[in-house]
């Protein structure tokens, strides 16, 4: 326990004390005129109480009571304000010493900061768009959005995989996908679209198109690929980030999520024969429902827009 939680138990025990206080001193009747001082409507042997006294009394009580409640919720506040900094500076010190990474752990928490910066730039330029879709045609394209920053494992894991040294310049220049957006879409359609919308803001450079839903993956993966250089306004100048940003349906979201878990949590050398065959022929009959989801999407849709013709 830190230092500061103390003080969370010793504090509420002290504000008991204020109260016990004036519990005492209510029941003494006073010196001048014998009467108790929430007496205020008359004494018992019929003399007139001492209103002026007690409402006096009453006030000062009022504010005491008041002063002492502000002192204890600043107290309280501020206790758990420092074990909270305790606790994130200790983490951050646990994560800094266990960095793959040779350079100063500043340095790659000043990285990491970019890209979590850029993360967040992208998403809520998607919400904007589906936002302003829903607005205008009373239906999302967006099914719903994914974030992450890899950590700085994955980060030297892939550098190692690539062949290429295990520093911050590496990942910055040879891995782009630090940053990575998932935005999982009703309809095929509907990821073009998106992809569209994206493609036409200016301050997005887009570094690289890839189609894995006109040309699958060797594994029968499928998705669109826009790897984007992203502007990240700082508070004296302007970092350009390149982050992924993966779009596809929420059939190719499902297929893609079991086969990761087949292939990268699973123990590659336990699987049995025959599975990669199984799960390309998994992918060819969840794209077929996918495109079929499409197609009736579409006949519904335009049935709606001729049923709205024929009525005007």
């Amino acid at each position: 326990m830190l230092p500061c939680q103390y003080l969370l138990y010793v504090i509420p025990v002290l504000w008991q004390v204020p109260l016990c206080l004036l519990c005492s001193f209510l029941r003494r009747p006073c010196a001048r005129t014998g009467a108790a001082p929430f007496c205020l409507f008359g004494n018992t042997d019929g003399s007139a109480p001492a209103v002026i006294l007690n409402t006096k009394f009453l006030r000062h009580m009022f504010l005491f009571v008041l002063k002492w409640q502000c002192a204890y919720r600043i107290a309280v506040s501020f206790c758990r304000e420092a074990d909270s900094d305790a606790k994130d500076g200790y983490a951050d010190m646990t994560a800094s010493s266990a960095l793959p990474f040779h350079e100063s752990p500043y340095r790659y928490f000043v990285m990491r900061n970019l890209y979590e910066s850029a993360v967040k730039q992208l998403v809520l330029k998607l919400e904007i768009l589906n936002s302003e879709f829903n607005t205008l045609y009373a239906r999302n394209p967006i099914h719903h959005i994914e974030s992450r920053v890899k950590s700085s494992e994955s980060i030297a894991a892939k550098l190692q995989r690539k062949g290429s040294p295990v520093t911050l310049e590496a990942a910055v220049r040879d891995i782009n996908d630090i940053a990575g957006v998932r935005v999982v879409c009703n309809y095929i359609d509907d990821v073009y679209r998106v992809a569209g919308m994206l493609e036409r803001q200016e301050d997005l450079e887009i570094v690289k198109r890839q189609d894995y839903i006109k040309t699958p993956n060797y594994n029968g993966y499928r998705s669109l690929h826009l790897d984007v250089r992203v502007p990240v306004y700082l508070s004296n100048r302007t970092e350009h980030v390149v982050a992924e940003i993966q779009i596809r349906t929420i059939a190719m979201d499902f297929w893609a999520s079991l086969e990761h878990d087949i292939h990268y949590k699973a123990d590659r050398a336990k699987l049995p024969a025959g599975i990669d065959e199984e799960m390309f022929a998994c992918a060819e009959k969840i794209a077929e429902i996918d495109r079929q989801m499409q197609d009736m999407y579409r006949r519904i849709a335009d049935a709606e827009a001729n049923g709205d013709a024929v009525k005007k």
